[in-house]
């Protein structure tokens, strides 16, 4: 059997307050069910694991986070308006590496990154059906498998991978007519 790397992916959704990660190791320890804390997402903590309630326990303890869920290979946490992710990211992240990746301490880990944007498409003389509502999402990788060094177990700074720059030439290329699938 082939060695899996260790891995995160951090998604940036059009929702500035949500974050995705997705990761090469099951945090629900063998279930695919959906497990969360905060906000309405108060269930399923008995079933989670050890490894899921201990990273859960870890990501509530941090300022600023609201909720989060968990699937089998991902991890979906939004943190409060006042909050930026600037500050908080590198914190998740650190205690997402520290938990579900803790040999990558002194190591490295393989990091990507995408950031989505939303906009809206002017229906024009084109008859759409009332179900669309002209909004349209698009997702932009940043980042592919970038190596990275973990340092300090507890901060994991992957901003830079999250840039803005990306997401201002999509939305430019969306005004103008010229986005492309990425």
């Amino acid at each position: 059997m082939t060695s899996i790397r260790p891995h995160v992916k951090a998604v940036q959704h059009p929702n500035p307050t949500h974050r995705s990660f997705h990761i090469t190791r099951d945090v629900t320890e063998g279930g695919c069910d959906q497990y969360g804390f905060g906000g309405s997402y108060g269930f399923g903590r008995e079933k989670v694991g050890d490894l899921g309630k201990l990273l859960m326990s870890r990501l509530q303890a941090i300022p600023g986070v609201t909720s989060g869920f968990f699937h089998s290979y991902e991890i979906t946490i939004s943190i409060g308006e006042a909050f930026d992710w600037g500050i908080i990211g590198p914190i998740v992240v650190g205690e997402i590496v520290n938990t579900v990746f803790p040999e990558t301490f002194g190591k490295t880990i393989e990091i990507s990154a995408q950031v989505g944007w939303s906009y809206y498409v002017s229906p024009g003389r084109r008859i759409w059906d009332e179900e669309d509502d002209g909004q349209r999402v698009r997702y932009k990788t940043t980042a592919k498998r970038e190596v990275v060094e973990v340092k300090d177990p507890q901060i994991l700074d992957i901003e830079r991978f999250l840039n803005t720059s990306a997401v201002d030439q999509a939305q430019q290329k969306a005004q103008s007519g010229l986005l492309s699938e990425d």
